[in-house]
């Protein structure tokens, strides 16, 4: 961008590059990458570095024989031709082929391409030490929960976030004025903090499965007690009510212990499991 004017006043920009060789990482694992702050966020490594020496140029209009060239021209109605001037230079091309295996001459030493080598998804995507990495899964299709600490919103599923597992967290739907808003909080996520990277899946209070639940124990409630009394008042001195109470009890039960289990059942639930891992991406070069 700092050329632009150039590029505009002669039309024409040119570089002659000459390699006098490449320094190349070796031996490097991505897993030594530190956890500080200039390292965040960090997605590739520099895996070879080509030096050497350039000269550019603007203006002319004659192919570089032999040479690498850029050539872009200014838009406007035509093009104009001007005589080349060297623009920038660094290096000495004579002083190229006096490298050594490992180093090059001082006067042939200038950056000319980078090779990018990039990090696995798991180094490049770190958070602050001690954090999270949590992906809240959808709830339901086509519905937007948000993932709350207190009253503070942080993203709404499905979504990402590096979080601090000592802090509460919840999942909060409110489908307006109508309906109920559901809330289902996050069991401690410390328990999770050596696995780094989690899946948070909710499953949410299934509302039929309850209230058929609660109906069941209701009813099976009342013929249990019924039960009970009758047995008890009929069973001391016999007759009709004993026999009544001998079966009202025992079907009491027979609705209250599967009632009880439907409510128990229709409960939310929230299941976190380790992160799917992410593939690596390749490398460039620049």
């Amino acid at each position: 961008m700092s050329l632009e004017g150039e590029l505009q006043r002669t039309g024409r920009l040119a570089v002659q590059t000459t390699v006098s060789g490449q320094f190349q990482l070796t031996d490097f694992d991505p897993e030594t990458v530190p956890r500080a702050p200039e390292c965040v966020g960090a997605t590739h490594v520099l895996g070879a570095l080509s030096v050497g020496a350039f000269k550019l140029k603007s203006g002319g209009s004659g192919h570089l024989g032999g040479k690498v060239s850029i050539a872009v021209v200014g838009s406007g109605g035509g093009s104009s031709q001007s005589d080349e001037s060297l623009v920038r230079e660094a290096g000495s091309p004579d002083r190229c082929g006096d490298a050594d295996e490992n180093h090059p001459h001082p006067e042939c030493a200038s950056p000319i391409q980078m090779f990018l080598q990039a990090l696995p998804a798991t180094v490049a995507d770190r958070g602050p030490a001690g954090a999270l990495k949590v992906k809240f899964l959808p709830v339901r299709p086509d519905e937007k929960w948000e993932v709350t600490v207190g009253d503070r919103s942080i993203c709404t599923t499905p979504c990402e976030k590096w979080v601090d597992p000592a802090m509460p967290y919840a999942l909060r739907y409110d489908p307006g004025f109508w309906k109920r808003t559901e809330r289902v909080e996050v069991p401690d996520l410390r328990t999770h903090a050596s696995e780094e990277r989690v899946e948070v899946r909710v499953r949410p209070t299934r509302e039929v499965e309850q209230l058929g639940g609660i109906t069941a124990t209701t009813f099976g409630g009342l013929g249990v007690v019924t039960g009970t009394v009758l047995t008890a008042v009929g069973c001391g001195g016999g007759g009709p009510l004993c026999t009544g109470g001998l079966v009202t009890l025992p079907a009491g039960l027979l609705v209250l212990v599967p009632g009880i289990w439907m409510i128990v059942d229709a409960g939310a639930e929230v299941r976190i499991s380790p992160m799917e891992p992410q593939s690596p991406a390749g490398g460039a070069g620049l």
